[in-house]
């Protein structure tokens, strides 16, 4: 009688799409692919090239900066600033969107995104991977955080589905709204994935050196 009960109150759910175990597995392949590009592009530039981006052996430093907004009032001109603050904030948005898209819970996607950004820090200074900043973990997680809002975006959050003996999960269910939203979001870090991957093939192929003017 429970199970008769509880298959009619699923079925009386018309405002719901049930999600797969396929597209967590592809969300979750996604989300650690992602993660790796973040960590390509922030301690392992040492290592590869993407056309004349930056020079692999100007990455081997090792600095540390703990006063938060320093650039702000230290940098001769706004655009440094802007952009360095911008592009923390963009890395992580896909780090906190993916997660809420998986877990349904903003504070995952926060937890998980100053974690990794923290991890991230103390690898560029202990392996001289880069310039340690606190502005990079602060707007890393800030990042992380709007992203999960993001996710959470038009409904409620997911409410995951056990069945069976085992307890096993079989499914989600989401808004309709956050179902085309994430599934939109999630293609695109997709491209954006394999953007990167052909790109680091490419590697030093790309651009003209000859063509690079030295700004004085």
């Amino acid at each position: 009688m429970n199970r008769l009960g509880e298959s009619q109150e699923k079925d009386e759910l018309p405002d719901v799409v049930v999600r797969s175990s396929p597209w967590f597995t592809w969300v979750a392949f996604i989300w650690l692919a992602y993660a790796g590009v973040v960590i390509a592009l922030t301690s392992l530039k040492s290592f590869f090239q993407i056309g004349l981006l930056w020079k692999p052996e100007n990455q081997q430093v090792q600095e540390l900066h703990l006063v938060p907004l320093e650039m702000w009032f230290s940098s001769s001109n706004w655009f440094g600033p802007v952009f360095d603050t911008l592009g923390n904030l963009v890395l992580f948005v896909p780090i906190g969107f993916l997660l809420v898209a998986l877990t349904g819970r903003l504070g995952i996607a926060i937890v998980v995104g100053f974690t990794l950004s923290l991890f991230v820090e103390i690898n560029q200074y202990v392996f001289q991977l880069g310039r340690t900043d606190i502005n990079d973990l602060l707007f890393n997680t800030l990042g992380a955080a709007l992203g999960g809002w993001m996710g959470m975006w038009g409904g409620s959050s997911l409410r995951r589905e056990a069945s069976g003996e085992e307890g096993e999960v079989l499914a989600v269910r989401a808004t309709p709204e956050n179902h085309l939203w994430q599934n939109v979001f999630a293609v695109l870090v997709t491209l954006a994935v394999c953007v990167f991957v052909v790109l680091v093939i490419l590697g030093p192929n790309l651009g003209d050196p000859s063509r690079v003017v030295e700004l004085r």
